[in-house]
């Protein structure tokens, strides 16, 4: 690069990735936010103090309309698959109460301390006290560091799925 300049590492050239790659984490979603955050100062820096010490911008320019690009396509595929299994898990919850009366219902909620109501507000409640049941009990299983946030609780909700037993005994 003409003055000693490089835009990018190998590191940050890496988490760019290929041509229609899509990140697939929230770890590679934030990579592409620093670096387009580092773009976005190279290109400020050029503004303030001019081409020859940073020379690059036009390269910047593309490179920070690539990760965005990248960055976009990431959150909506991260979000579609999040959708995915939380439609899942609540799927199972639907059937797991279908064959719950309303009395045993109520129990499983009143056990837990939740409010009554109708059957599709009691359903909706369960499935939700019985995701952070889930999320608890797995972040208690691999020493509570759940650093990726939404991801791995999606994830813990569909590996750990409750069964009617459980439901009504917990």
């Amino acid at each position: 690069a003409a003055g000693g300049t490089v835009l990018l590492d190998h590191a940050e050239a890496r988490a760019l990735g290929g041509e229609g790659e899509v990140p697939q984490t929230s770890a590679e979603l934030h990579a592409l936010e620093a670096m387009h955050h580092k773009l976005s100062l190279y290109r400020w820096l050029n503004i303030r103090f001019g081409d020859t010490r940073f020379p690059q911008r036009p390269e910047a320019t593309l490179l920070a309309r690539d990760v965005e690009a990248k960055m976009k396509a990431g959150l909506e595929a991260l979000t579609q698959r999040n959708m995915r299994q939380r439609t899942k898990f609540h799927r199972h919850v639907a059937e797991l109460t279908a064959g719950m009366s309303n009395p045993e219902l109520e129990r499983a909620l009143v056990r837990r301390g939740a409010r009554l109501g109708s059957r599709s507000v009691m359903v909706n409640r369960l499935a939700k006290i019985l995701a952070r049941e889930a999320e608890e009990k797995e972040g208690m299983s691999d020493g509570g560091t759940d650093g990726e946030g939404e991801e791995a609780d999606g994830e813990a909700v569909v590996r750990r799925q409750p069964t009617k037993q459980r439901v009504l005994n917990e």
